[in-house]
């Protein structure tokens, strides 16, 4: 390899190691999922697994308000950051009879993040409870 080959592969190196660390500290959160939406400069691919590097099998808890109910163990929140938050909660989950909730009641929940939706800004939350 020429001179100028090394210092291009170099150049392209650092550039990579530098996108990668820019996303190193994403936080869960509909504002670190923005900040990955607007990035243009990398894959789709790439921009999923920061989001999962953030987010998956990580304990989350925020409290917001109740979008829709959907099973007597599930229901859609939307978060105080505006991150769409689908709940499934555990056996003794302390939330009451979700087929008495309504929307827009105030709920604080606490779990385990099982997925993310990076697009949609949303995440899946599973082994919840109330707080």
């Amino acid at each position: 390899m020429s001179h100028n080959a090394f210092y291009i592969l170099g150049v392209s190196l650092t550039a990579l190691l530098f996108s990668s660390a820019a996303f190193a500290a994403v936080p869960c959160s509909k504002e670190g999922f923005d900040e990955l939406n607007r990035d243009n400069a990398n894959t789709a691919y790439f921009l999923d697994h920061q989001a999962e590097k953030a987010c998956v099998d990580k304990r989350y808890s925020s409290s917001g308000s109740v979008k829709d109910v959907y099973a007597k163990d599930e229901f859609e929140m939307i978060a105080e950051d505006g991150l769409g938050v689908t709940v499934l909660l555990r056996s003794s989950h302390d939330c009451g009879d979700l087929l008495q909730m309504r929307k827009g009641q105030r709920v604080a929940v606490s779990g385990t993040v099982a997925r993310t939706y990076r697009t949609a800004g949303k995440i899946l939350v599973k082994d919840a409870n109330c707080r």
